[in-house]
């Protein structure tokens, strides 16, 4: 079994995926042909919306952070209706190493007609930026309270949060999602009251 993020938002008609072409498995997958069948099961993790943290306080604000892969939800959490018409104060930020790193990334154009300058796309090799508290900081200036929703590596998930920690908004909680098939998939939220 191999874990992969959801690029499909609940109301789509069809399952998507993306996945990096990285080993046997994924090369695999990548040449199969139409028709093919797989198994999946059900979803693992609870990352996205959740009436659980909706029943708290309400933040004014939220930020979407994704790297890499991680974009991936990002992207299928900030298209999907719902999400949008719960949470209209949605700030989504995408960091690739380059264009081409997902194919699913063309989802970053539709998407950024809908969201607007609510979507900031951070192409690592072109502009030679990325997420950090600065930048947060300068998002976070136009609402009191956030709440927060990050899938990276580890390692730079880690830095995200310290980097959330020091940014002058009430903090909410952070939202991360682990990419794992293991007990720790699960979502991680931490509330910083």
């Amino acid at each position: 079994s191999h874990p992969f993020s959801f690029l499909s938002s609940p109301g789509d008609p069809h399952l998507r995926f993306a996945a990096r072409v990285v080993g046997p498995f994924t090369k695999q997958l990548a040449d199969m042909a139409p028709g093919e069948h797989i198994r999946v099961s059900a979803p693992l993790g609870r990352f996205g919306y959740s009436g659980a943290w909706n029943r708290k306080r309400k933040p004014e604000a939220t930020c979407l952070l994704g790297t890499g892969t991680g974009s991936v939800p990002i992207l299928g959490l900030a298209r999907d209706s719902e999400w949008r018409r719960k949470h209209p104060n949605t700030v989504a930020v995408v960091s690739v190493r380059n264009a081409e790193e997902i194919r699913a990334l063309r989802e970053i154009a539709l998407l950024q007609g809908q969201m607007g300058e609510d979507l900031l796309v951070i192409n690592r090799a072109a502009d030679r930026s990325a997420i950090d508290s600065s930048l947060l900081a300068e998002i976070t200036r136009s609402a009191p309270t956030w709440r927060f929703f990050l899938c990276a590596s580890e390692r730079i998930a880690q830095g995200l949060e310290s980097d959330i920690k020091t940014i002058d908004a009430h903090v909410l909680g952070i939202h991360r999602e682990r990419f794992s098939l293991a007990s720790g998939a699960q979502q991680t939220t931490e509330v910083l009251a």
